[in-house]
């Protein structure tokens, strides 16, 4: 099997955010992640790895460039099993770490706010010393507000962030449109 893709001339998001990525900018690049996902979720598809190395940004127009569903849950699919874990330790879910098969479009909007929360403070949610205390982080929802790290941060975009974040899923946003709509009524 092979997998064939176009050419993206550019870095991905990841690279951009830990070189410093200007806010406004790095919103709207988020944002149209978001749109991404939304299409995706409209055709059943969870992506269920959403984290900024997975999200190619055009050099040309910053377009950007989804990729990277090898985890994708898809209508039909057997990928997973019940019980097995999938997913990036430092962007991932708390309830996709118990069992990946049974999740849905609010593990992708933990993600895209695992993007945001990189995009505004230059690292991922979540660090440690080993994948153990990074999984032990993700479930005790042990995360560092964002302002603790970017003092002159927007309270009112530190809420997006932190609610697409919450360890309960049906408190973060009802899906990525929801949450793409948050951040463009910020940019505006």
């Amino acid at each position: 099997l092979y997998l064939v893709m176009d050419y993206v001339e550019g870095r991905s998001l990841g690279q951009l955010a830990r070189g410093g990525l200007e806010v406004r900018r790095g919103v709207g690049l988020v944002a149209s992640v978001a749109h991404a996902i939304h299409y995706a979720h409209t055709q059943q598809i969870i992506h269920r790895d959403l984290k900024p190395d997975n999200v190619l940004v055009s050099a040309k127009d910053d377009a950007v460039h989804l990729t990277d569903f090898g985890l994708a849950k898809v209508p039909g699919s057997q990928i997973t099993g019940t019980g097995e874990v999938m997913g990036t330790p430092n962007y991932v879910a708390p309830e996709q770490l118990e069992d990946s098969s049974a999740v849905g479009e609010a593990v992708d909007v933990y993600g895209l706010g695992g993007i945001l929360y990189t995009v505004l403070t230059r690292r991922p949610p979540y660090q440690g010393n080993s994948l153990g205390e990074i999984l032990r982080k993700v479930v005790m929802g042990n995360l560092r507000p964002p302002r603790e790290l970017v003092h002159d941060l927007d309270p009112a975009l530190e809420r997006i962030c932190l609610q697409s974040l919450h360890e309960i899923p049906s408190r973060r946003p009802e899906g990525a449109l929801a949450f793409a709509q948050a951040l463009e009524a910020w940019l505006s």
